[in-house]
């Protein structure tokens, strides 16, 4: 088993691509349905939670017989219009007590190309709004919930007037301690985000951290020539394969088209 606790925007298609490339049984953020036609459009997330709330292990769709040959991409998304799962976040923890012998990999990418790249990346549900603000968004809801703020940003989501989605501030306004709802701060406070899951995965899997450093866990920069040689020693069906020297640039931008990956 193969699990990516990255973030979107960082090259999961292309891993995806990769897996399937070498002989992997890849899922990338939907199952895919030609391995198991059962699961048509079910995402990964969405079957992640169920789990969880049903108390079966987190991974329970795949089958015994495929888990070695398995390797899972993407697993984030959102579960309604404005909450959004994150188990490489949420369910780290279980995700690999459940799966000790499971390859981690974290993908990074550098984080100005991501916040860029997560600004042009409008999902399919609501196509003229951006990946970045749609995170942003659930994100501040959640933490205005917790601190007791209504917040009106969310009545006008239909709007193509981007302006009308987020709530006006000024001094005046209970939100300016959260300056996160602030044009100026949104992507210094993005790349931080990033930067905090950057550190607390390389946590996790540290010899300081709760998996002791007994995890296979690996970190690779999607945009390091040497990134497929870091992963060899740990995919056999890459060591198979020595011709393979590059990661697929499968929708992979430099934050400046509108793509997806």
């Amino acid at each position: 088993m193969i699990i990516l606790v990255g973030l979107p925007k960082s090259g999961t298609t292309s891993f995806n691509d990769l897996f399937l490339d070498i002989g992997i049984k890849s899922h990338h953020f939907r199952i895919n349905d030609k391995i198991y036609p059962q699961y048509r459009n079910k995402l990964i997330g969405q079957l992640i939670r169920k789990n969880y709330i049903s108390n079966k292990p987190l991974l329970s769709f795949i089958p015994e017989k495929d888990y070695t040959q398995t390797a899972i991409t993407e697993t984030n998304c959102f579960l309604k219009e404005w909450e959004y799962c994150w188990p490489q976040i949420e369910y780290l923890d279980i995700l690999y007590k459940e799966n000790p012998d499971a390859l981690f990999i974290l993908h990074t990418r550098n984080i100005y190309k991501m916040v860029s790249s997560m600004h042009n990346h409008c999902p399919v549900m609501i196509p003229y709004l951006p990946l970045f603000d749609r995170i942003m968004m659930t994100t501040l809801s959640k933490k205005c919930a917790e601190e007791g703020i209504k917040v009106n940003c969310f009545n006008n989501i239909h709007s193509r007037n981007k302006e009308q989605i987020y709530e006006v501030i000024d001094e005046t306004s209970p939100m300016k301690t959260n300056p996160e709802l602030l044009e100026k701060k949104k992507d210094e406070i993005m790349g931080n985000w990033i930067q905090t899951h950057y550190q607390n995965i390389r946590h996790f899997f540290s010899k300081d951290g709760p998996t002791e450093g007994k995890a296979k866990f690996v970190e690779v920069d999607i945009e390091d020539n040497l990134c497929i040689e870091k992963l060899r020693p740990f995919i056999p069906e890459l060591q198979a394969q020595p011709s393979i020297t590059t990661l697929p640039h499968s929708n992979i931008n430099n934050g400046a088209n509108r793509q997806r990956h």
